[in-house]
């Protein structure tokens, strides 16, 4: 998935503060502005109504609204998990001579999806839901190939990649110093961008950063490429991350990167481990835009605790019109699909109390309510699943808190919260 970039004064392509707005969720595609959104995040602060979150009521109410939320998850849960599903098949074969290569992986973007090929270069992925996907194979010392997959019905799919071999352009030899401390310095610049400075970061490590390459201008201009894919163990949510990076730019005013990703599941030490592991991923999910999203599509918005308003400017004089689930959502397509449509910027506020916390998260003040974010779609309309994702590249713009995540912070987009 490649990003565009336009000027935030008018609000075009996915623009968000650096320190106040980190990159926004969707799969794969991460685009940031810096400059004008920190004097709009000032304007806004005072403007959200005070939380009245769970310890500003009684016990009993506690106990109520947590099962209350536990339940309507699982009715995500039910919806998601009796959606019928596909297998795809093919095989991965060498552009050039024709022959058959194995070890290659093939997988859905951004999911637990995926397998390698055999000797015969043939996979076989099973469970895949209705809709559309991109589909990757991707090989050491081949360039990767996507396609782009739209999937109707219980039909079989079959799918076949001819990969090309990766040009490998050698330069002059320079003899650098025994510390490469230049080289270390851009690392953890690239860290602090890519992965973020949130809980979910502290146990989050880059294990191969060797293959990643800088380059730099006097203009300023900060860009990574990786030789081979990042391997990225996520102990805190238990998941291993064979992640292609596609591309990884800064500049004086915009951050942008895109990527596709294939999720392992860690080695857990125990039951013990596993119960944690389910537990952070359930917190990262609650309140987040795929949350929001699977709620809308299943039609349980507005008890999941999303309120959300119709704004027709984006400041802090803004007058906000109530909007609920039947408010927004249509019938799509499929019967995991619904189509989402409104005017102007959706704001949305999550009332459940805390979740994921991260120092980039705007608004974090004890006298607001520090879970507001804001859409805007790119067309008339935007498709989205009981997943909680959305198909057409770029039609959601948003800001806000949902845009405070990073990569530790992505859950695979077939994750379905547990019952």
């Amino acid at each position: 998935m490649y990003c565009f970039t336009q000027g935030p004064e008018t609000l075009r392509g996915l623009c968000f503060d650096l320190a106040r707005h980190p990159a926004p969720r969707r799969r794969g595609v991460r685009l940031i502005v810096v400059g004008e959104w920190r004097t709009l995040a000032r304007n806004l602060r005072s403007s959200f109504r005070p939380l009245s979150g769970l310890t500003l009521i009684s016990n009993n109410r506690i106990h109520f609204l947590a099962f209350l939320i536990l339940f309507l998850l699982a009715e995500v849960n039910v919806l998601a998990q009796s959606l019928p599903t596909v297998a795809i098949t093919g095989r991965v074969l060498d552009d050039s001579s024709g022959a058959a290569l194995a070890n290659a992986d093939v997988f859905i973007a951004n999911s637990t999806l995926g397998a390698p090929t055999n000797d015969q270069g043939r996979f076989v992925i099973k469970g895949v839901p209705l809709g559309t996907h991109e589909l990757v194979a991707s090989r050491v010392g081949y360039l990767l190939v996507t396609r782009i997959v739209r999937i109707t019905d219980s039909t079989q799919q079959n799918i076949d990649f001819r990969l090309k071999p990766r040009q490998l352009v050698v330069g002059a030899v320079e003899i650098l110093a025994p510390e490469p401390v230049e080289w270390k310095k851009d690392l953890a610049k690239f860290k602090e961008f890519f992965l973020g400075e949130g809980p979910n970061a502290a146990k989050t490590v880059l294990l191969n950063p060797e293959v990643l390459s800088f380059t730099k201008d006097p203009s300023g201009r900060f860009e990574a490429q990786a030789s081979q894919p990042l391997r990225i163990d996520n102990w805190a949510l238990g998941y291993q991350l064979q992640l292609e990076l596609v591309t990884f730019v800064i500049s004086d005013k915009w951050l942008t990167y895109a990527w596709k990703a294939l999720y392992r599941n860690l080695y857990s030490s125990g039951v013990d481990q596993d119960k944690e592991w389910a537990l952070r991923r359930l917190r990262t999910y609650k309140g987040s835009l795929r949350h929001f999203l699977a709620s809308l599509a299943v039609g349980t918005a507005d008890a999941q605790g999303f309120q959300m308003f119709r704004v027709k400017r984006f400041d802090a004089s803004r007058i906000r019109w109530p909007m609920t689930n039947e408010d927004l959502i249509t019938p799509g397509p499929l019967p995991n699909e619904k189509f989402l449509a409104f005017d102007d910027f959706l704001e949305v506020e999550y009332s459940y109390g805390p979740r994921r916390t991260s120092q980039n998260a705007p608004f974090s003040t004890s006298e607001t309510n520090p879970y507001v974010s804001w859409l805007q779609l790119t067309s008339w309309r935007s498709t989205i699943s009981t997943l909680g994702n959305y198909s057409e590249p770029f039609s959601i713009k948003v800001t806000g808190w949902w845009a405070g995540a990073r990569i530790p912070d992505e859950l695979p987009f077939d994750f379905i919260p547990a019952n």
